[in-house]
């Protein structure tokens, strides 16, 4: 069973704030963003929408990097677990697909400026490797990847807008590596015109969620968000995990943990999925809840099991 938990959906540009705060004894956390006020900058939101809408996941990737002329993808599958073997940690991607060329793809909408994103994007693109490869190929059948995490702050401080990473010889910047692994940063506060026109606007519809957006693909993705805020079973499902997904976060944090959101989310998910496949059993018994959003939240993958 998969727990997801709310990040920040505030307004960025205007620092509009939608979200309490709560004192816990050790850190702060955040009430949940209501429902009808998340925008694509919702990591719930935003996989929905990319694996609801394919063309628009298409269409973005097309927009960040145009020059991989990217024409077609698979279905896209969010909250993707992925692990080596025990006792690694495991990763869940917001987003993956892989494009008609065999090029892996994870898209990360990222609130919080956790200060660790390149280890990060190094874990990501190192463990998308070991699942894509199966025992006894070869290291020729790799496919290029790309790790993408989309902000609004600056996690460089050079403020642009983009920041694309190969590995490159340090004694000469002309010799690539080509080992095919490429990390990638958007940082949508970027004040430099180093992006195309409609990467711009797109960095700039996240930050002001504008209600009559100009652009075609902006009224696409505008639409896409006001469907899936009208969707009562992913509303019923954001607001489920938010519960499981915040008792978890302040059991880390209270822990002294330093990840305590995602090390409490693991040890939730492996210590109480039949007590959490029972209460949502008991809620569909008392109609707290539709068939279609219990249907839903059981039929999600435990990644203990995988």
């Amino acid at each position: 069973m998969n727990i997801t938990v709310n990040e920040s959906s505030a307004t960025i540009r205007t620092e509009k704030k939608t979200s309490s705060t709560v004192k816990t004894g050790v850190n702060s956390v955040s009430e949940p963003t209501p429902y009808d006020k998340l925008t694509l900058t919702n990591s719930f939101l935003f996989g929905k929408i990319m694996r609801t809408h394919k063309d628009l996941c298409l269409k973005l990737l097309q927009i960040i990097l145009p020059q991989l002329n990217i024409t077609e993808i698979k279905d896209v599958e969010i909250e993707k677990y992925l692990k080596n073997h025990y006792p690694t940690k495991g990763v869940r991607l917001d987003a993956y697909t892989k494009d008609s060329d065999g090029r892996h793809y994870d898209l990360e909408m990222q609130m919080a400026d956790t200060k660790s994103l390149p280890k990060r994007a190094r874990y990501y693109s190192g463990i998308m490797d070991t699942n894509s490869l199966l025992k006894g190929g070869s290291y020729d059948q790799l496919t290029d990847s790309y790790v993408i995490f989309i902000c609004p702050f600056d996690p460089f401080g050079k403020n642009r807008c983009l920041y694309s990473f190969k590995n490159i010889c340090t004694e000469n910047y002309e010799i690539s590596l080509e080992d095919g692994s490429f990390k990638v940063f958007l940082n949508a506060n970027g004040m430099k015109d180093d992006v195309s026109p409609e990467l711009r606007e797109f960095l700039d519809f996240l930050i002001n969620a504008p209600e009559n957006p100009e652009t075609g693909f902006l009224k696409q993705l505008k639409s896409a968000v006001d469907e899936a805020r009208a969707n009562e079973a992913w509303r019923e499902e954001y607001m489920f995990m938010n519960v499981y997904g915040r008792d978890y976060y302040l059991i880390g944090r209270n822990e002294g943990l330093e990840e305590g959101l995602e090390k409490g989310l693991e040890e939730g998910r492996s210590q109480t999925l039949s007590q959490m496949e029972h209460k949502v059993q008991s809620l569909l018994d008392q109609g707290r809840i539709s068939a279609e959003a219990a249907s839903e939240l059981l039929g999600q993958d435990n990644p203990e099991s995988e």
